[in-house]
């Protein structure tokens, strides 16, 4: 794959095709001590960083997204709007790349983001409120298949008892 991804970038931008550096997989936790060292991660709108901007953010580390029209351009958005953090959320490929240099070079304000992240992030992995509303999910659908019967469209965990169709 890296050999295709470096002809296409190449092709397209050959000034720069000489300063791309790919890592090889490594195992998790080396993984996650190879982040620290990021100055930023960059949440690229044709693919999202999902999985990866949870864990640059348990590292703090700032990740640069844009919100796009897909959902896939709207994960680490939704992360950060979680957090309470819009500063690192941009609109437009310009601001995108102010945004990432700036993290990249201004030191300052880079540990102004990792503190703010570092500072936010318990609100994506200590929602406990969501554990339960998936508990009681999950009962409620599992009671309503025992007795034949489906879920409404507009279920709701604190209305469990109403909430069940034909």
């Amino acid at each position: 794959m890296s050999t295709l991804l470096i002809e296409r970038i190449s092709r397209k931008y050959p000034d720069i095709v000489n300063r791309i550096i790919f890592v090889p997989k490594m195992p998790y936790k080396k993984f996650l001590g190879f982040l620290t060292i990021a100055d930023v991660i960059l949440d690229t709108p044709m693919f999202t960083g999902g999985l990866t901007s949870l864990q640059a953010f348990a590292m703090a580390v700032p990740v640069v997204t844009s919100t796009t029209d897909f959902m896939r351009g709207r994960v680490t958005s939704g992360y950060y709007k979680q957090m309470g953090l819009k500063s690192l959320i941009t609109s437009d490929a310009n601001t995108y790349v102010s945004l990432a240099l700036k993290l990249a070079h201004d030191i300052d304000f880079r540990h102004r983001m990792q503190a703010e992240i570092r500072d936010n992030s318990h609100k994506l992995y200590e929602r406990v409120e969501v554990i339960r509303e998936l508990e009681a999910f999950f009962i409620a659908a599992t009671m309503a298949s025992y007795d034949g019967q489906k879920l409404l469209k507009d279920w709701q965990p604190n209305n469990q008892s109403s909430n069940q169709g034909p």
